[in-house]
This record gives structure tokens, C-alpha cells and sequence, in this order.
């Protein structure tokens, strides 16, 4: 049993026999193939919508290069595929410069065939992803961050005085500050922008499936490789690849990657043969990965290739006044269906100024979403946030920070408190806290110095 609509393709040759025979073949493999001569194809792409074309390079009436010229002129996001003899392999190369993605040769390989049409599907897939993506940032003030804080500011301009690099970059930030945001505005302004922009999770994917998925795997290389996969960087080529929380990968895996980025090669899992790559990495993380690299958790080889630009993410608790802006765009992008103006009170703003945020915009984004659902009214007001305070944070306003005690001083008193509750046993106070006596004595003199 096939596959149904794999994809829509439409084959031009000028021999009848084998074009019958080839669109059966194609029909059957999965694809919706529809049959066409070469003086009707540009008409038919006015009215038609195709994947794929297969296209025969000679035929009676009229010259493949010269059609396929004529296509991509018209139709740039069409795929062009193809067909030649032997003998006219060098003038499929020479297609292939003038914008056809592969070529096959006759006396036609299935088995070469539907690999090379499933691959072309699967790229038109990711970036047809890809674009999605990218109108959804667009939309994100005109390309740019939100934001007119100092610090925002200053992330804006090193993504214009570095997108047109070739350097990788690592982001770092917490949860929803925006690290795929800033990834794919480092493409959209860098050369690349028109090649694919490529997504990876890596922590929704186990590591053998994260490895298949980035470097592909050859028929056989493990129990369900039942067809030969091509890999992230082997379909990114010539665009950029986004790692999410590279800091959750494996050490087997951080040592092929390393390798990636240093001989901008790989091989699939099963393979021999070493495949270029060429695609600019941008990585994200939410921790630390200098301690994990003092704790041997991750490479440091890699984290110096991967840390050739830094930009550090702030959480939106350290640059409150740019969250009207952002609740102005949210509440612009939630009400475009909606014929009622919303906005929010001066009093909400400021008790929205005032919430930790530990999910930082996505959070805001949620909260802002959730009142004008739960809101009739024009102007939402504090009491319908449906905000849930930190107890934390709720404690610690009560007090002047400058009067708060000092981490130094907090461990002095409890030390003396165990002293106290231990008889003024030194050696019992100091099992209980599983430290040695001169440890405590040290702590002892402090405190007499700061009395």
C-alpha cells in the first residue's frame, strides 16, 4: 500500500510511450501526476498548481534548458527535475547551474527516482515551514524586537552588525525571552535569508532520533530505517540551522556536531561517504553551559566553536517599561477580528510591571491573551489579570534590599543558632552541619569581628 498525495507533479516528455509508463510508475510510488508538452507547460502553470516538474531536456519542438529558463524566470518556487540520456548528462549539469534541482537519466533507477522526489518534497515541506515562520516574525514591529529598553536596543544593533556574518552564535536566555525570535531575525538580514531557516528542539527528540533527524541515515542503518533519510544539514544547505537548548545533547552527539562545524562535513548514520555541508549554526540555551563545561558535561572545544557571538537574552523582570509596548502588540496582533479597542489601565500596567514574569513575554503574551478573552470590557483593569504572584518576590518587597542581610551574614547567625541549639558543642554543631570545627570557629570570629 502507497502513500497518497506525496505530492502534485507534472511531467513533460514528447515520448508518449514512455511517459505513460513513467507517470504509472510515479502514480504508484504516491504522487498525483498529470501530463503535459512542452508548448502548452507555461499556459498550464497559470492555472495549475505543481509541485514538481519532471522535465525531458530533448525533445522535437522545443529545448528543455531553454523551457526550464523560462519556468524558473516565471516560477522560481517550482522544483525542476530533470530528464536526460547518457549522452547528454553534461547538458543535465548544466541545468542543474541554471536553477533544476536534480536530474535523472533514462533508462530511469524507481528506486533513484522516488528518492530524488521524495527528498525535493521534503525540502519544499521545511520551507514551506519556513516561510510560515518567517510571516509570523514579520510581523514582530516590522522584523524587530519589541522593546525600547537599553538593553534591547543594544541586542537590535549586534544583530545588524552581525547578521551578515558567517560567525556562529550562541543565545542565551530563560524560557520565552525570545531565543528563536532573535535567531531567525539573524537570518532574515543575513545573506542566507533565501535559503532555508531550519528549527531543532533538541529536547523533544530522544538522541537516536535527534541524530538521525540532523545528519539522515542510510537504508539499514538501524531497525526502521527502512528508506534512506536526508538530514537537517544535508537539507539546510546554504541556509541555517537553529538549535534550541543545545545544552541538553549528549556527549556522542556534541562530538559530531563539533565536527560539523569544524570541517563543515558528515556522514549519515550507516554511510561512508563524507557529505559537505554549508550552513551557518545559531544555538540557544537556557543554562549555563560554562559550569557544564567545568563539570565535563559539555565540551569545551565546542563551546568555544559554537560561542564565537554571544547574545545574552534578559529576562522581561530587568527591563519592565518595554511591557506596555509588547501588551500594545499583542493586543493589537489577539484583536484584528475584533471590532471592540482594547487596552489596559494604567493601574493594570503597573501591577503587570510589578509580576516576576518567569515566563518572561510568552507569559506576558498568555496573560494578555487570557484577559481579553475574559474581559467584556473596552479597558482591562488589575482586577481582571488573572496574575498569580510569587510568594518569593511578594516577601521580599516588603523590605529595602540595601537592609537586607548578606548571604555571608545569613550563614554566621544559622551557625550560631546550631551552636546554640547543639549546648554550645562545637563538635556536635558541626556533624549536624557537616562542616569540621574550624569551619565553624571561622564563622564564630566573624560574627565577634561584625559585633
Amino acid at each position: 500500500m502507497t502513500e497518497e498525495n506525496l505530492g502534485r507533479i507534472l511531467l513533460v516528455d514528447d515520448d508518449e510511450v514512455f511517459a505513460e509508463v513513467f507517470a504509472s510508475e510515479l502514480t504508484r510510488m504516491g504522487f498525483q501526476v498529470e501530463q503535459g508538452f512542452g508548448t502548452d507547460i507555461v499556459s498550464r502553470l497559470d492555472k495549475d498548481e505543481f509541485d514538481i516538474i519532471v522535465l525531458d531536456i530533448l525533445m522535437p519542438n522545443v529545448s528543455g534548458l531553454q523551457l526550464l529558463k523560462t519556468i524558473k524566470n516565471s516560477r522560481q518556487d517550482l522544483d525542476v527535475i530533470m530528464l536526460t540520456g547518457n549522452a547528454t548528462v553534461a547538458n543535465a549539469i548544466t541545468s542543474m547551474k541554471e536553477g533544476a534541482y536534480d536530474f535523472i537519466t533514462k533508462p530511469v533507477e524507481l528506486d533513484r527516482v522516488e528518492h530524488i522526489l521524495r527528498r525535493c518534497m521534503e525540502k519544499r515541506r521545511l520551507q514551506s515551514q519556513n516561510r510560515t515562520l518567517v510571516d509570523r516574525m514579520s510581523d514582530l514591529s516590522d522584523g524587530r524586537l519589541i522593546g525600547d529598553s537599553s538593553a534591547i536596543r543594544e541586542i537590535r544593533s549586534l544583530i545588524g552588525r552581525i547578521a551578515d556574518s558567517e560567525s556562529t552564535v550562541l543565545i542565551h536566555g530563560e524560557s520565552g525571552t525570545g531565543k528563536e525570535l532573535v535567531a531567525n531575525l539573524i537570518h532574515k538580514n543575513s545573506p542566507r535569508r533565501a535559503k532555508p531557516f531550519i528549527i531543532v528542539d533538541c529536547t523533544s527528540l530522544q538522541e537516536n532520533l535527534l541524530e538521525s533527524e540532523l545528519f539522515g541515515h542510510e537504508r539499514g542503518a538501524f531497525t526502521g530505517a527502512v528508506t534512506k533519510k536526508h538530514g537537517i544539514f544535508e537539507i539546510a544547505d546554504g541556509g541555517t540551522v537553529f538549535l534550541d537548548e543545545i545544552g541538553d545533547i549528549s556527549q556522542s552527539l556534541q562530538v559530531r556536531l563539533l565536527r560539523v562545524v569544524e570541517t563543515k562535513s558528515f556522514r549519515r548514520l550507516g554511510g561512508n561517504d563524507r557529505i559537505n555541508t554549508d550552513v551557518r549554526l545559531v544555538a540557544a540555551t537556557n543554562r549555563d553551559l560554562k559550569d557544564m563545561v567545568h563539570k565535563r558535561e559539555f565540551r569545551e572545544d565546542l563551546y568555544y566553536r559554537i560561542n564565537v557571538v554571544n547574545i545574552s537574552l534578559p529576562p522581561l523582570r530587568e527591563h519592565p517599561d518595554d511591557i506596555p509596548l509588547l501588551v500594545d502588540f499583542f493586543l493589537s496582533e489577539l484583536c484584528k477580528s475584533d471590532d471592540k479597542t482594547r487596552c489596559f489601565s494604567k493601574a493594570a500596567l503597573d501591577a503587570l510591571k510589578q509580576h516576576d514574569w518567569p515566563g518572561n513575554a510568552r507569559e506576558l503574551r498568555n496573560i494578555v491573551e487570557r484577559s481579553v478573552l475574559l474581559s467584556d470590557e473596552t479597558t482591562i483593569d488589575v482586577g481582571e489579570l488573572p496574575l498569580t504572584a510569587s510568594p518569593l518576590r511578594s516577601i521580599l518587597k516588603q523590605y529595602d534590599r540595601h537592609k537586607l542581610p548578606s548571604l555571608k551574614e545569613l550563614q554566621d547567625s544559622y551557625i550560631v543558632w546550631v551552636l546554640d541549639k547543639s549546648g554550645g558543642n562545637k563538635q556536635l554543631a558541626a556533624r549536624v552541619l557537616k562542616v569540621d570545627r574550624k569551619t565553624i570557629q571561622r564563622h564564630l570570629n566573624h560574627d565577634d569581628d561584625v559585633q
